[in-house]
């Protein structure tokens, strides 16, 4: 006979020694066709591969900036933090959270807390799920669904940093003409 290890189907125990038992078989459904996801095509992969270094890049970069772990974000970080949160994206890729933080230049560590200690605060909220014309699953707000059909890597980075740029000259413009404040008398 087999050696106890030996898996063996139940089907091979029919008219065998009924003293010997049978290893019981572990069931384990097929997914139905409806559940699969369509494998990328060739050019997705391609063009995925094709993007991977400088998604690595930016990853690398973002690993490397160093901020006080407790420091709170400020104004202009947490509306640009914000921004994305609510009208683009609250599960961000790995790689958009690493450009993130290199906008707002704060650590890699924080702006991945920061997304998921928001999520868990604001249960609430419409996501959409999507496919980036590389074919990877994203999750966006109706609003980014709105703004484009197909978001990329680039339009991803494109919409921070004109945010960011418009942030800036809004803030710079608040202080050049805000009244002077009543401490400095």
């Amino acid at each position: 006979m087999g050696s106890p290890n030996t898996s063996t189907s139940h089907d091979d125990c029919i008219g065998h020694d009924t003293s010997i038992s049978c290893p019981k078989t572990t069931y384990s459904p097929t997914r139905k066709a409806c559940h699969k996801s369509p494998k990328p095509t060739y050019h997705q992969k391609r063009a995925k591969a094709a993007v991977q270094p400088h998604r690595q890049e930016i990853v690398n970069r973002a690993s490397k900036i160093k901020t006080v772990e407790n420091s709170p974000a400020n104004p202009r970080q947490l509306r640009v933090l914000r921004m994305v949160y609510d009208e683009i994206t609250n599960y961000p890729k790995e790689h958009w959270m690493a450009l993130i933080a290199i906008v707002i230049h704060r650590s890699f560590n924080q702006v991945k807390h920061w997304f998921s200690n928001e999520r868990q605060k604001n249960k609430g909220g419409d996501c959409i799920p999507w496919k980036t014309n590389l074919g990877e699953n994203i999750r966006i707000r109706p609003l980014a669904r709105d703004l484009s059909s197909e978001w990329s890597d680039e339009l991803f980075e494109a919409t921070l940093m004109v945010f960011h740029f418009r942030l800036i000259k809004l803030l710079r413009w608040e202080e050049e003409n805000d009244p002077p404040s009543q401490l400095s008398r």
